[in-house]
């Protein structure tokens, strides 16, 4: 594994905050590595950063790849709340080059992530704690755009035409062409007739990464918050809602699968209901097929159930 020297991060990082006037000449900063994540085979971190005078706490955060917070970072700083505290990290400084990469400054959102919570939390906090997460998902869906977006841009294309090129390049993958090329054509056209004949929302912002490393629960104040939007995108609403029904199936803590995911689908459509609507359909198995790419790169165990979901369309076929 490679690491970087963190000391001449540091300093750069000092210097763009002071350029931006977030902290004075006479202040500086100290690096506190976390989330580790690998770019170009090497290792790389995210970064909480505190200042030692000021003590102001901000994020540094490694560009990866089409980070598309990049491209929505706009659009949440637009949103208009009033009287409370702002629930999304603002981009504070834009994304700089340091040997090689590329970082930016996003405000740190004080809490814990809800991954790091024991699975015995109240029934008041889990409600409250759902509630709050749901409030922001619809909230995210008020910021619309005029096209929809992919890879951190927006394209001309209209969603059918996207989501085809996307459902055609996972077949693709090693790992599912080698199921059978006559059922893998036949899940292709039936996408196809499926897309050609459904409705669409307009472009609306979707997180499209929701889980409980992104959830921030702060038990001081009750406040919570929803961050990392790298893969978030202007998208068909439906769309994201499947991310959030089969999030319930990923190797996350019990709570938030047997108690926040349920909470999230009460009086809305739940996991059943998807499996009985051909949209909801087709983005199911499209995101059971790249959740199974995903494990598998990384060689990492699938978890059952989202294999099970994945292999039952193969089934169908």
């Amino acid at each position: 594994m490679t690491f970087m020297n963190n000391a001449d991060l540091e300093k750069e990082t000092g210097r763009k905050l002071i350029e931006c006037g977030l902290i004075s000449v006479g202040d500086s900063v100290v690096l506190h590595p976390t989330h580790r994540v690998i770019i170009h085979g090497k290792w790389f971190s995210h970064f909480i950063v505190t200042c030692t005078h000021s003590r102001q706490t901000f994020f540094l955060k490694i560009v990866k790849e089409n980070d598309n917070f990049l491209l929505c970072d706009h659009f949440l700083q637009n949103l208009s709340i009033n009287g409370v505290e702002y629930p999304y990290p603002k981009i504070i400084v834009p994304a700089f080059s340091f040997q090689g990469m590329k970082y930016y400054v996003t405000t740190y959102i004080e809490g814990r992530s809800l991954d790091t919570f024991p699975d015995n939390l109240s029934q008041h906090t889990v409600r409250h704690i759902a509630n709050k997460l749901l409030g922001l998902i619809d909230q995210l869906t008020q910021l619309k755009a005029p096209q929809y977006s992919e890879q951190g841009t927006f394209v001309p294309d209209n969603c059918p035409s996207i989501f085809k090129k996307k459902f055609k390049s996972r077949l693709l993958h090693p790992l599912i062409a080698g199921y059978s090329s006559k059922k893998l054509d036949r899940a292709f056209n039936w996408v196809c007739e499926i897309l050609d004949s459904s409705q669409f929302s307009e472009p609306t912002l979707i997180h499209m990464d929701i889980k409980p490393a992104n959830i921030i629960y702060n038990t001081d104040t009750g406040f919570v918050s929803l961050i990392d939007f790298e893969f978030s995108r202007f998208g068909d609403m439906d769309y994201g809602w499947t991310q959030i029904l089969l999030s319930g199936c990923n190797q996350f803590n019990r709570f938030y699968k047997e108690q926040i995911v349920p909470s999230l689908t009460n009086n809305r459509v739940t996991l059943d209901d998807a499996f009985k609507i051909p949209k909801y359909q087709c983005y199911l198995f499209y995101q059971t097929m790249c959740n199974l790419i995903y494990y598998h790169d990384r060689h990492l165990p699938f978890p059952k159930e989202m294999a099970e979901i994945f292999e039952w369309f193969i089934a169908k076929m």
